[in-house]
């Protein structure tokens, strides 16, 4: 109830309105979730040394098997390494069967530990795919090593629930693709070069923000099986829409500087994309923060455009051109983005209204 009523767009808005008092907008905000309590510091500082320590632990045995690999055996390797992976998930079953059953541990604590596991065991299998191409020396390339890890952990990544798990998982793959591309593979020659391999960028990332999408539970088209599955964060659904957003205006900047080679393709594609962008973010499913980028996005682009109409900005002349535009368009994105805010207030208030009247 209070989660609804005390939305962050209504608390600003009465706050303004002064139908709160400014000696309780600090407690209003804090019921709201725009500003943290002095209670919630100290589990923060617990999540965060717990989270620290884990990943400490894991990267230690990662950095001790290092040094020392002229004097460990392979075998003492891998069963360093294996028997860390076969510790970690039985402390894994023990907390999930044994632990949360018995104790009433708190909601938050419960996705802790589940957090630290799955991170440190997705950590524990890359390093055991690394061990096992240095000593077997399987390939030249690495790029299959990111590809492989990524494949392992992909059920345990889309069954975690956890925005760190999916920015993991979506940080792997990328990085596999810009290895894979690094290998200059024959069908991007063809295709013109190392350039088009944005198509692949674009390709995959936007698969996985699909994904994300399906997932979350807001969204009209999810299946009430899948929203069990959807990341309990929403900032994973956010960066990988930045990916994409980081797409679009790489091919805009491509067709702008290099428009004989990229103009028609690129160009045409960016401006679909950044169209269909802002008409999700601003019309269906409304985000301030993607919608700020969106605009630096646009900037960015237009100011590419005008330095390249006129020819360079060494000339004083230019740069005091190019120094005003870039004032002028910041401001109308500033003042643009306060309109959409305040349209979205007004709409959240209606609507809150209408909700007490019912």
């Amino acid at each position: 109830m209070w989660g609804f009523l005390l939305s962050r767009f209504a608390v600003y808005h009465w706050i303004k309105t002064k139908a709160i008092k400014p000696e309780a907008a600090l407690k209003a905000l804090q019921l709201a979730g725009e500003r943290t309590s002095p209670d919630s510091w100290p589990s923060f500082i617990r999540r965060l040394l717990w989270i620290l320590g884990c990943l400490s632990l894991v990267v230690a045995l990662l950095f001790f098997i290092a040094y020392n690999w002229q004097i460990m055996g392979p075998m003492f390797k891998f069963a360093l390494l294996q028997g860390s992976l076969l510790l970690v998930l039985l402390l894994y079953a023990l907390w999930s069967w044994v632990l949360v059953p018995r104790y009433a541990f708190s909601q938050q604590t419960i996705e802790l530990g589940q957090t630290i596991a799955q991170v440190v065991l997705a950590l524990l299998v890359g390093g055991l795919l690394a061990l096992y191409g240095q000593v077997y020396q399987t390939g030249a390339d690495p790029w299959q090593l990111f590809a492989l890890w990524s494949v392992l952990i992909s059920a345990m990544v889309v069954t975690s629930g956890q925005a760190l798990m999916w920015v993991l998982w979506s940080v792997l793959i990328n990085v596999a693709v810009v290895l894979y591309v690094d290998t200059r593979p024959m069908w991007l020659l063809l295709m013109g070069g190392t350039e088009q391999a944005i198509w692949l960028f674009l390709m995959i990332n936007g698969l996985l923000w699909l994904i994300l999408l399906w997932l979350d539970g807001e969204h009209p088209h999810s299946l009430g099986f899948f929203k069990r599955l959807r990341p309990t964060q929403r900032w994973a659904l956010q960066l990988q829409a930045l990916v994409l957003l980081l797409c679009f205006t790489y091919m805009g900047m491509a067709a702008i500087l290099d428009g004989q080679k990229y103009g028609v393709v690129f160009g045409l594609t960016s401006a679909l994309g950044l169209a269909a962008f802002y008409a999700y973010y601003r019309h269906i499913r409304l985000d301030s923060a993607l919608l700020a980028l969106w605009a630096m996005s646009l900037i960015s682009l237009t100011f590419a455009l005008v330095m390249n109409i006129i020819d360079g900005w060494d000339s004083g002349f230019n740069l005091f051109l190019l120094s005003m535009l870039l004032i002028a368009m910041t401001t109308a994105a500033v003042k643009w983005l306060k309109a959409v805010r305040t349209e979205n207030v007004r709409q959240n208030v209606a609507d809150i209204s209408h909700q007490n009247q019912q």
